[in-house]
């Protein structure tokens, strides 16, 4: 029997539940009372020699590669050897310049990066074995669900914060403006009519 739902869900909301969803298998079974939130849970390990880096949706510098990586959502992928040979090697870190052909494995969120040891401390549902064959990290433009972010047995989640005590440029919290006037492209058209 069908159940009519009346509730409609935005595209973001969507994509927001089917992250949630794929993240679901990190959780133990059975399923604790309280969900285990991603700062407590044991990451995997991926050198840099591994891995190439590639992020198709924005121009990031090569030194601030590591710092648009961290803490953010990527999907773990196979390419041809061929297409991530054709790479910028720095420091050891090969960064794909043009947009590969990849199978995807899944998504996990780059919980950590050691530049020291050169490592990626990696959470993903993804098991070790098929991991281990992972070549490529391609970071999305979806961020990481604030679910995600907020969910933390003691309520002290690093480096995020809702109100803050600062009076400084840019550091109180952003709010939605209704009151803008949006650019439409109807409005060209009209300007010259009496």
């Amino acid at each position: 029997m069908e159940h009519p739902t009346n509730q409609k869900y935005k595209n973001s909301e969507i994509r927001t539940l089917a992250l949630l969803s794929a993240l679901f298998d990190l959780q133990p079974n059975p399923l604790p009372e309280k969900p285990i939130p991603l700062t407590a849970m044991v990451p995997m390990v991926l050198p840099w020699t591994q891995v190439a880096i590639h992020i198709p949706h924005f121009q990031v510098p090569k030194s601030e590669v590591l710092y648009a990586l961290n803490a953010s959502l990527v999907a773990l992928c196979v390419s041809e050897s061929s297409q991530v040979d054709e790479v910028d090697v720095e420091d050891n870190l090969k960064i794909v310049k043009s947009v590969p052909i990849c199978e995807s494995f899944g998504v996990g969120v780059v919980r950590a990066i050691d530049p020291v040891n050169q490592l990626f401390y990696i959470i993903t549902p993804v098991d070790d074995q098929a991991l281990q064959s992972v070549n490529l990290l391609v970071l999305g433009s979806v961020p990481l669900p604030k679910q995600l972010l907020e969910q933390d047995q003691d309520g002290s989640v690093p480096y995020t914060k809702y109100h803050s005590t600062f009076k400084q440029t840019g550091s109180a919290p952003l709010r939605k403006r209704k009151n803008i006037k949006r650019y439409n492209p109807r409005w060209k058209k009209k300007v010259g009519r009496k």
